[in-house]
């Protein structure tokens, strides 16, 4: 349990410098950082009333991005099998829907984690290599846990090499952690109940 519980208090040190430069969310929202200041503009497809998640390659070009149910790659196209996945954009339902992580040791396979009070927790697995190098959704909303939950955070094993992704049950003080490594994600989690009971509906985890 104690090693549950520093996850929170340790940075994000998951991918490189300039893999989250470039972020899209709200109506059409998106901010550029690549200058080193953020350039705000509107040329995102995204339009998501709570959570979202963006990401880019090494040099800050974008990837794709999504609000947890559709995936939209670089050119703000839907991306290739990228509808129905099984987070929510809708208010109330998921304030984190959706959290992107790169496997360990991959340089083209992501996962899209999603969140909901209606579907609980799911992952969709992503090949950028596939579709002219634009990406397409290779698996697609398999299962973890079928309990109610808005939120996601991601953060590094104590071995440096393969990511946590952590939810907070709703309605509940439980705590449940899923391990990806070079193989893919684990069927073995690990569940922690500890602190008070959450009830509400707001705030994210970090």
């Amino acid at each position: 349990m104690r090693n549950l519980l520093l996850i929170f208090f340790i940075p994000i040190l998951s991918f490189g410098q300039n893999e989250f430069n470039q972020w899209h969310f709200g109506n059409n929202l998106k901010l550029d950082f690549n200058s080193g200041i953020p350039i705000v503009s509107y040329q995102s497809a995204l339009k998501s009333i709570e959570g979202s998640a963006s990401i880019s390659n090494c040099a800050g070009n974008l990837l794709f991005y999504t609000d947890g149910q559709t995936v939209y790659n670089k050119n703000h196209s839907v991306m290739y099998n990228g509808t129905n996945l099984k987070g929510e954009s809708s208010l109330y339902e998921s304030t984190q829907s959706a959290i992107i992580v790169k496997r360990p040791m991959s340089a083209s396979v992501y996962y899209i984690f999603t969140a909901s009070n209606i579907h609980g927790i799911s992952y969709s697995v992503i090949n950028m290599q596939a579709n002219n190098g634009l990406g397409a959704i290779i698996q697609k909303n398999t299962s973890l846990s079928f309990k109610p939950s808005q939120k996601l955070a991601v953060t590094y094993h104590q071995n440096g090499e393969d990511i946590w992704v952590v939810t907070h049950y709703g309605n509940s003080n439980e705590f449940e952690a899923f391990k990806i490594t070079k193989t893919g994600v684990s069927q073995n989690s690990v569940s922690s109940s500890v602190g008070p009971k959450h009830t509400g509906e707001h705030g994210d985890m970090k």
